[in-house]
This record gives structure tokens, C-alpha cells and sequence, in this order.
């Protein structure tokens, strides 16, 4: 008796400081009113699975095993010799002493930190695809073998009873506050089929079931343009119709303009976001970084509250070596005025990083608790089953689904936000449907 006296006046001391603690950083009501209350929605995400198309996901690897070995063969016919399509030494030999892309491009390859040998990374091999069909080969090579060991044996090894997955969601191993997923990590199945290959539609609904998919439009760009009140950005998401087509539009001055347009100008907002530099634009846009800066430039005199914000973000993290989402979620930075430049300028990409990606997450967590609260209101026979980042996924009955979406939609869309998070532009979302993963409108 007097053991279990002592341990609950530990526990009660140590509530009391935990308590304490919360108030004095002005934690309470984010711990309270957001993160505990997900606690049992998170528990029930666990505890759900989802089912697999096993015959579906084992004909995907065979047909994979099959494009793999096609494009070892191309690889070997391009290059006029058998080599180890896996070794960069055999590429290192082939891209820069037998085929000389290098020279042929008139671009000289620096050699890599560990060894100092010219690299043979997705970056170069994509610029070095432009003049010559061998390095693309490689490259489509390895997306597909990392594709296949990734998420078709990945997802085979995580199944049970050969029809089931699930996952472990974690609540605050992420510094930004995102929700997480591990054991598989289900937010990296990419959304985009690769070579004709969709991973994503070997997930399932159960009979008379469906999915419902919510996913916020453009959320870290809308948090960026709130917080940041640059005038022209918060004008564009007031337009009714996408919103990089709109920001080009004001980029040219011209209602017409060339698909790749839109590609270079949401790189450019993203760099803005995330401090991407001159080099990592080029790269990314495979153009020469002259004219990547020149973009840089163009792009800062449209939109210069964009930059202003970033610097405005990094002298207030300096002072205070600490930063806060819009929903008070904090998080410190004690290298941010290091001597080390290298811990220096990784601490401001990640300061930035935080307040905009918090702050997204922020709004996501507020949404599910919106959400199924509602849905448990409403006696609606849903389950909760994924957070991807940016969208939520329910499994619904199917008689109910017609309710359920337009219930989540108009929770969403509506002015039902806490004060601390509302924005100035617009919150839209995409709601779709459908029998599994992949193929969802």
C-alpha cells in the first residue's frame, strides 16, 4: 500500500511539472485541445486495416522483373559491351571514358566528397540523358528496381494473412509535427504510376465499401502566402482557376504561354519556400544556372513579399533561436547563429522549412479532429484509415458516401476554423471516390 502511495505521488509530481512546463512555453493549448484529442483517433487508424490485391501486387513485380531486364539488355546494346549495370565504376567507364558526355556536353563533372571521382547521381545523369539515349536507360533502370524493392516486396513482406496491411502511425517523431507513418511507411507510395505501374491500386476497398479522399489544395503554398501577406500571391488562390497557371500568367504577362512555363514557375515558388539555391534550380530545371538566376530575379521582382518573409523569419529565429507555427507549435534552433556555416545555413533551411510545414500540419490535425467528430455526430458508418501529409482517406460504407463527402468537404471549405489558423486566402480541398487506392475521381 505504501508502494502504490509513493508511486502516485511521483505521478502526481510529475503531471504537476509537465503541466508547468506546458503553460510557461505556452503549450497548454496545443497539448490539450490538438495532440491529446488525436490520440484516440490515431489509435483506431492503427488498429484498422486495409485491404491488398495480392494477385494484382505479384503480377505488378513480375511485370517489373520483365521491364528490369529489358532495359539491362538496351543499356548493354547502347554501351556495345556486357557490364554491371549497378556498378559506377562500369558507368563512371563507360558515361565519361568511352562515350565522353562530359565533353560532348562541354560540362565539367566535379568528383563526388567521399572519392573524388566524377559522379554518376540522378542530377548529372539527367543532364547528360539530354545529348544521349544510355544514360536515361540507367536511370529508368534504377526508378524501376527501387520501385520494386520499395513498394512491391516492400508491401508483400508487411502483409497478413495475405490480404491485409497496416501500419504504425507516430504522433511526434517529426519536428515539423506531421503525423508519420512507419512499418510500412504508407505516405511514400507515390501517387504518380511509374512506367505504367500503380502501386497505389493494389490497395482495396472492402465489399460494398469505398474510399474517400480529401487532400487539401496547395496547403503549404497558402500558409506561405498568408503569413507572408504578399498581396499578388493571396490575389492568385482568389482566382477560380489553378493557381501556378494563374502566377505565370502574372510571371509573362500573357494568357498564353508553353506548358513548361507552369513547371518553372512552381519550382520557383517552392524554391521561395524552401531557399533552394541557384544550383539546385538549374538541376532541378536542367537549364544552365545563369538562366536559372535570371528566373530567380524575375521571379523575386513579381513576388517580393515571398523573400522579404523568409528574411524577416530567419532575423526573428536568430534573436529568439526559436520559431512558432500558427497553431503554437514551437520548435527550437540553437544553431542558428553558429560559427559553422554548415550547421548555420542548415538551420535556416529547416527554420523556414518548420514554420510552413507546422503550420500545414497544424491545419491537418484540426481537420481530422473536425472531421470525425462530425462523422461520429452523425452516426455515419466510416473509418478513418491514412494521413498522406496533405490528404485524409476514409473507407466508407457505400450507402453512406454520398453524405460523408459532402459532410468533410463542407467542414473543411467552411469558416469552421479556430481563429489562430485561419488564412487569408481561401482553403480549398479535392474530394474523390473509388474501389481502390489508385484509380480514385
Amino acid at each position: 500500500m505504501i508502494g502504490i502511495c509513493n508511486l502516485l505521488k511521483d505521478q502526481s509530481e510529475v503531471m504537476e511539472k509537465m503541466y508547468s512546463l506546458l503553460i510557461s512555453n505556452s503549450l497548454w493549448d496545443l497539448f490539450i485541445n490538438i495532440e491529446t484529442k488525436l490520440i484516440p483517433i490515431i489509435a483506431v487508424m492503427e488498429s484498422w486495416d486495409i485491404k491488398i490485391d495480392k494477385e494484382k501486387i505479384v503480377g505488378i513485380g513480375k511485370a517489373i522483373n520483365e521491364k528490369i531486364k529489358s532495359l539491362e539488355y538496351y543499356a548493354m546494346d547502347l554501351a556495345g559491351k556486357k557490364f554491371q549495370i549497378r556498378s559506377s565504376n562500369d558507368l563512371r567507364q563507360i558515361l565519361y571514358e568511352e562515350l565522353k558526355l562530359d565533353k560532348v556536353l562541354k560540362i565539367e563533372i566535379k568528383g563526388t566528397a567521399s572519392t573524388g571521382v566524377k559522379s554518376t547521381a540522378e542530377p548529372i545523369l539527367k543532364r547528360l540523358a539530354n545529348i544521349h539515349p544510355f544514360p536515361k536507360a540507367i536511370l529508368d533502370y534504377r526508378h524501376l528496381h527501387k520501385f520494386k524493392s520499395t513498394y512491391v516486396d516492400g508491401l508483400l513482406n508487411y502483409m497478413r494473412d495475405n490480404k491485409f496491411i497496416s501500419t504504425t502511425w507516430e504522433q511526434f517523431s517529426a519536428a515539423t509535427g506531421r503525423i508519420t507513418s512507419s512499418s510500412p511507411n504508407l505516405q511514400a507510395f507515390p501517387k504518380q504510376p511509374l512506367e505504367g505501374f500503380n502501386i497505389r491500386s493494389t490497395f482495396i476497398s472492402r465489399t460494398d465499401h469505398s474510399f474517400l479522399s480529401v487532400d487539401f489544395q496547395h496547403i503549404e503554398l497558402r500558409v506561405f502566402a498568408h503569413l507572408a501577406s504578399e498581396n499578388k500571391l493571396i490575389e492568385a488562390f482568389h482566382f477560380d482557376q489553378d493557381v501556378f497557371t494563374t502566377i505565370t500568367k502574372f510571371r509573362l504577362k500573357s494568357e498564353i504561354f508553353d506548358p513548361e512555363e507552369r513547371t518553372k514557375t512552381k519550382t520557383l515558388v517552392y524554391a521561395h519556400i524552401y531557399g533552394a539555391g541557384v544550383k539546385k534550380i538549374a538541376d532541378i530545371l536542367s537549364i544552365d544556372e545563369t538562366k536559372a538566376s535570371e528566373l530567380i530575379t524575375q521571379f523575386d521582382e513579381l513576388f517580393p513579399g515571398l523573400n522579404k518573409f523568409r528574411q524577416k523569419l530567419l532575423i526573428q529565429c536568430r534573436k529568439d533561436k526559436k520559431l512558432i507555427t500558427i497553431g503554437g507549435r514551437q520548435r527550437r534552433f540553437p544553431n542558428i547563429n553558429s560559427p559553422d556555416l554548415r550547421a548555420k545555413t542548415y538551420s535556416e533551411r529547416q527554420a523556414v522549412n518548420f514554420v510552413i510545414q507546422g503550420s500545414a500540419a497544424d491545419i491537418c490535425k484540426i481537420a481530422m479532429l473536425c472531421t470525425e467528430q462530425q462523422l461520429r455526430q452523425d452516426k455515419r458508418n466510416s473509418k478513418l484509415l491514412l494521413q498522406i501529409h496533405d490528404e485524409l482517406m476514409w473507407e466508407v460504407e457505400d450507402e453512406d458516401l454520398s453524405e460523408v463527402k459532402a459532410t468533410v468537404k463542407n467542414i473543411l471549405e467552411s469558416d469552421c476554423w479556430p481563429e489562430s489558423v485561419k488564412l487569408k486566402v481561401p482553403l480549398k480541398v479535392k474530394v474523390t471516390t473509388g474501389k481502390n487506392w489508385g484509380e480514385m475521381s
